[in-house]
């Protein structure tokens, strides 16, 4: 999957960045591979993303709640957690940097606690990322996350110019198959394929 936006985010209330998923109601291993060389510039923002909603999609409580294991190369980071709670975010980098390690794996166990791995090659070993407080550790935990549907997958967020991503060789294996209805999709959003297996993908500001 190759994709470029423009003046996408997903911080704090920003919530228009780029995010393809799936609903999945309980644990999970999402996998993705951030494809190299990465573009660095400007908050270049790719990888792995589980948001908590509420009906239709909207926000839950009002704010957006969700985590997030992305690539960033910036300011010394390489690989970078965001902890969305309630609308405020916490950046947490396990200060590995440089490292060429662009596979990124997000697991959630017993519907609270996210673990987070990465990797530098397709057949490597998953290597679990310990990180400095508030996680203090391999476990992240979000029990407002307990008993509820999470949206899971692929985001991207340039929050300024337009930047592109490239991705390959996405997995999401759910440990529960309970079905859980999706939201409708809106019907301001406009995805329209054209030539080379590309699609156009158009919004109105809502």
């Amino acid at each position: 999957l190759t994709l470029s936006t423009t003046g996408t985010a997903w911080e704090n209330a920003d919530d228009d960045g780029f995010f393809l998923f799936k609903v999945v109601p309980g644990d999970f291993s999402a996998t993705v591979h951030v494809v190299s060389p990465f573009n660095n510039a400007g908050y270049n923002t790719a990888g792995l993303q589980a948001r908590a909603f509420s009906a239709g999609g909207e926000l839950l409580g009002g704010a957006e709640d969700y985590v997030s294991w992305t690539r960033f190369d910036q300011f010394n980071y390489a690989n970078y957690l965001r902890n969305e709670d309630n609308g405020g975010v916490t950046p947490i980098t396990p200060g590995n940097f440089p490292n060429t390690n662009y596979w990124l794996r997000m697991d959630r166990v017993n519907g609270t606690n996210f673990s987070f791995y990465e990797k530098s090659t397709k057949v490597g070993a998953w290597n679990l990322v310990a990180f400095p407080a508030p996680v203090s550790g391999t476990v992240l935990r979000r029990t407002d996350f307990a008993g509820r549907p999470l949206q899971v997958g692929i985001m991207h967020a340039t929050f300024n110019n337009q930047i592109g991503a490239q991705f390959t060789d996405f997995t999401l294996t759910e440990s529960n198959t309970t079905a859980v209805a999706a939201p409708a999709a809106p019907p301001w959003l406009v995805v329209a394929p054209n030539v080379n297996l590309n699609v156009d993908v158009s919004w109105s500001p809502g």
